[in-house]
């Protein structure tokens, strides 16, 4: 379970470094906070199981 969040966090950074390359700061905020998002999901879900 840690293993593919880790796998999935990479991907994301992976797409919001190519995005950051070539893209304003409000997409970066918003990439983040789509992240957070998603840690807090797999956090409920590993409380939860």
């Amino acid at each position: 379970m840690i293993q593919r969040m880790g796998f999935v966090i990479m991907q994301i950074r992976k797409v919001l470094l190519n995005y950051g390359a070539k893209s304003d700061t409000i997409t970066i905020i918003f990439g983040f906070g789509l992240i957070c998002f998603a840690l807090a999901r797999q956090a409920g879900y590993l409380f939860t199981s």
